[in-house]
C-alpha cells in the first residue's frame, strides 16, 4: 500500500511569508539518518531524486512512502536547516476512512493507520483469548451470550425479570400485606397471621382464614394483645385447629376479655 505525504508545509516560506525557491527535502527512517526512498508515482515505482526538490514557489511535488514511518529534513536550495518533521504525517493515496488516518505504533501495535491498529487490536485480542470467550464475544444477543455460558431457559427468564418484585413473583413467592395476611414460599410452605377481636375470659373467639391450607396447619402461635397500662395477666391459647381456621381461647379466668395476635404455620 502507498501512502501519500502530506507535509505541513506544502510551500516553504521564510518568517515574512517569502517562498524559499528551490527549497530541499531527504527522507529518512523515523528516529534514524537512515535513508528512507520517496516515490513519485502511487505504485512506489520511479524513486524521487535525492534530494526532493521544490519548484521556484517553495512548492513540493507530490511524494509517496511506502509503509515504514518517516523523517523528513526540509532545508534551502543552499543547505540551510529550515525544519525537520518526524515522523511525518500521512495519509493513504488509495484507502478511505480509517485507512487514512495516521496512527503513532507501539509495541503491542506496531501500526501507522487507524484502520490497521483496529485490527491488529482485534487480532491481539483473538491470540491471548480462550474459544469460549471468542465465542462469547461473537454473540450478538443476550439470549446468544446466555446460551453459551449454558443458562436453561428458566435461567433466560430470570435474567429477563426487570424489577425484584416481579422475580419474586415468579419464584413462587407471595404475600398480602393486611390482616390477616398470607405468605407463600416456592416450596409450599405457609404462613398466615392476624388478629382476633376481644376474646371473653373463659371463652372462644372462632377464627376462619381468608383460604384454607391446602394440606395441613401444623399450628398457631396465640399471643394476648393487652392495652396500655394493663397490669392483669392474660392466657391465650387455640384449639379446634383445622386447615380452614381454629378457635382462640382466653384462659385468664377473671382477668377480663383480651384481644390476640395469632400465627398460624401450614402447607
Amino acid at each position: 500500500m502507498a501512502d501519500i505525504a502530506t507535509q505541513p508545509i506544502w510551500q516553504v516560506l521564510d518568517g515574512n511569508g517569502t517562498p524559499y525557491p528551490g527549497a530541499l527535502a531527504r527522507f529518512y527512517i523515523s528516529g534514524t539518518t537512515t535513508p528512507l526512498t520517496a516515490y513519485t508515482d502511487i505504485g512506489l515505482s520511479v524513486a524521487h531524486a535525492v534530494p526532493v526538490v521544490a519548484d521556484a514557489n517553495g512548492v513540493f511535488p507530490a511524494i509517496y512512502l511506502g509503509a515504514t514511518a518517516a523523517k523528513v529534513v526540509i532545508t534551502s536550495s543552499t543547505g540551510a536547516a529550515i525544519k525537520t518533521i518526524d515522523p511525518v504525517p500521512r495519509s493513504s493515496a488509495s484507502a478511505t476512512g480509517a485507512s487514512q488516518v495516521s496512527f503513532s505504533p507501539t509495541v503491542a501495535i506496531p501500526s501507522l493507520t487507524v484502520q490497521a491498529a483496529i485490527e491488529q487490536v482485534q487480532a491481539n485480542l483473538d491470540g491471548s483469548s480462550s474459544a469460549f470467550v471468542k465465542t462469547l464475544m461473537d454473540d450478538t444477543t443476550a439470549s446468544a451470550f446466555l446460551t453459551t455460558l449454558g443458562a436453561t431457559a428458566e435461567g433466560k427468564t430470570l435474567f429477563s425479570i426487570a424489577d425484584l418484585a416481579a422475580l419474586l413473583t415468579h419464584l413462587g413467592f407471595s404475600s398480602t400485606l393486611a390482616s390477616p395476611g398470607t405468605f407463600t414460599s416456592p416450596n409450599g410452605l405457609i404462613i398466615k397471621a392476624g388478629t382476633t377481636s376481644a376474646i371473653a375470659a373463659g371463652g372462644g373467639n372462632a377464627v376462619t382464614f381468608a383460604a384454607a391450607f391446602p394440606s395441613a396447619c401444623l399450628g398457631v402461635c396465640v399471643t394476648p394483645i393487652a392495652s396500655a397500662n394493663n397490669t392483669n395477666v392474660y392466657s391465650v391459647g387455640f384449639r379446634a385447629l383445622t386447615t380452614a381456621g381454629f378457635t382462640a381461647t382466653n384462659n385468664s379466668g377473671t382477668s377480663g376479655s383480651v384481644s390476640a395476635f395469632w400465627v398460624a404455620l401450614g402447607y
